[in-house]
């Protein structure tokens, strides 16, 4: 109980502590001797040594989980293709089914982290993410209905049909150009959740 492969440097602290030994310990000079010398303390302070223990793995498991989670918005990217109208090309997001599952994942994964007794030192970090995963989900959502209803309009409004909601559609059309070349510019998908102003864009397209 006392190896610490799953110790971080407050885990140790503790651990000395509890041991009777200087809190400032350098654990690289650790000696099997120091703890021999302590080893009644050990003894008596057994199941406070488990506990500490339990937390130290309960952390590792969250503490992975949330590397994990860093290391998808870091390098998700989204997938798009070149969208050829009237001499224009737009970039187009494609396999949505897989990003909007992708973040819903990721969101359960959060909720999940929640339930454990060891959660709270990593409360804040998980909460920045809960928020930034919440934009996504809605935003993404958004824009998906948005491009497939841009999709289906472009051609019919290049054709020189409907002139009466020409100039709506112009307006329109600018800003969802105008989103999709940034989402070309910075593909990752967790960046798009990083656009508060984007939320307000999607509700008025």
């Amino acid at each position: 109980f006392i190896r610490g492969e799953t110790f971080m440097p407050d885990h140790w602290k503790i651990l000395f502590g509890i041991l009777g030994l200087p809190r400032s310990t350098d654990i690289s000079a650790l000696t099997f001797g120091m703890l021999l010398s302590v080893s009644d303390k050990i003894i008596e302070n057994a199941a406070a040594i488990k506990d500490l223990q339990q937390r130290a793995n309960g952390e590792v498991t969250i503490r992975d989980a949330l590397q994990e989670l860093k290391a998808w918005g870091a390098s998700a990217l989204f997938s798009l293709t070149d969208h050829e109208e009237g001499g224009r090309v737009t970039p187009l997001i494609k396999e949505w089914k897989e990003v909007i599952t992708a973040v819903g994942d990721n969101q359960s994964l959060l909720s999940s982290l929640k339930d454990s007794p060891f959660f709270r030192p990593f409360a804040d970090e998980a909460r920045q993410w809960e928020v930034r995963l919440g934009n996504l989900d809605k935003y993404i959502r958004g824009l998906n209905v948005v491009q497939r209803k841009w999709v289906y309009l472009e051609p019919i409004f290049n054709r020189g049909a409907l002139p009466q909601e020409e100039a709506r559609f112009r307006t329109v059309d600018t800003k969802f150009v105008d989103i999709m070349k940034e989402v070309q510019r910075n593909p990752k998908i967790a960046s798009l959740g990083d656009t508060p102003a984007l939320g307000d864009t999607l509700n008025v397209l």
